[in-house]
């Protein structure tokens, strides 16, 4: 709401957090400006000296700012832009702290939601260490449009001039989250092949996000399919077994097809540790052949 009354011009300042950090927003023109993060609650006194500094001439330089628009600044020096004035505080002060600017160094990744039709506050997310893939990136992730609205909701968008997908988890729920990243360790031989290649985990503003490539949507049902997609279908199961995963969850609704090769989503219920005893002996194969109507022995 805030961020809205800003970019429509509503306001000029704003201030918006969440339970642990929030950052002073200021509109000048057409731009956005924004601060670095502060925490409610900083680490020692100096940092919590500047954090009130930093606040109390925010919310100073908007009431001077008011004022002047009302006409009730009775011939006083107008506040300025608030870059310059911070700029000029902290000169006479010795902050050493950054001004306040549009961008927001030393970010791995930012996050702005545009499914409401007006981009969100960028989300600065870091990456969880735990995860080696290639994490680096040269523009923010844009979230587009809400895709699945189960526990774990998940949103398309785009990267660095690719289409990826994003599943999202907060509070209690990051837990599921990591178990299905851990999942999809597991299967990096077959990243791209059987399932969609995954680029990395993070986490900000209480909650983590597992970005991975947009393969597509999926089939109504699994008869809408060709029978070599069908069993192309059982052909990635079989490649997920083997790599120690049962998915627990095979649908028409967890599946894609692009480019002819059919892809494996959604390891939310998924399992480590899988022996398979074979296509004719493992009953999530059996079971997933006869769904796809083909024999599970005719696919090697």
């Amino acid at each position: 709401q805030v961020w809205n009354q800003l970019v429509s011009r509503e306001s000029e300042h704003g201030i918006i957090s969440n339970e642990h950090t929030f950052v002073l927003v200021h509109r000048q023109g057409h731009s956005l400006q924004i601060s670095p993060s502060y925490r409610y609650q900083p680490a020692d006194e100096e940092e919590r000296a500047f954090t009130m500094s930093d606040l109390s001439f925010f919310i100073a330089h908007s009431v001077m700012s008011r004022l002047d628009q009302q006409g009730k600044w009775q011939g006083a020096p107008s506040p300025g832009p608030l870059p310059v004035s911070l700029a000029r505080w902290r000169s006479c002060n010795a902050a050493p702290k950054l001004p306040i600017s549009s961008s927001r160094p030393n970010s791995p990744l930012q996050l702005i939601f545009t499914t409401s039709g007006c981009p969100s506050f960028p989300l600065q997310l870091s990456v969880v260490d735990k995860f080696n893939w290639d994490c680096s990136f040269s523009t923010p992730l844009v979230l587009e449009s809400l895709i699945s609205h189960t526990q774990l909701p998940v949103f398309r968008g785009h990267l660095n001039g690719s289409s990826v997908v994003v599943k999202m988890a907060e509070d209690d729920l990051c837990n599921e989250l990591m178990d299905e990243a851990q999942i999809y360790q597991e299967l990096q031989p077959i990243h791209g092949s059987a399932v969609p290649t995954c680029r990395g985990v993070f986490s900000g503003a209480g909650a983590m996000f597992l970005l991975m490539d947009d393969v597509g949507a999926s089939p109504t049902s699994f008869m809408s399919l060709s029978f070599d997609q069908r069993c192309g279908v059982l052909k990635s199961l079989r490649a997920i077994h083997r790599l120690g995963v049962i998915h627990n969850d095979l649908a028409a609704s967890n599946i894609a097809i692009s480019d002819s090769t059919a892809i494996i989503l959604d390891f939310g219920q998924s399992e480590i540790g899988h022996v398979c005893p074979g296509a004719d002996l493992c009953p999530e194969l059996i079971e997933g052949a006869a769904a796809l109507g083909i024999d599970p022995t005719d696919v090697i």
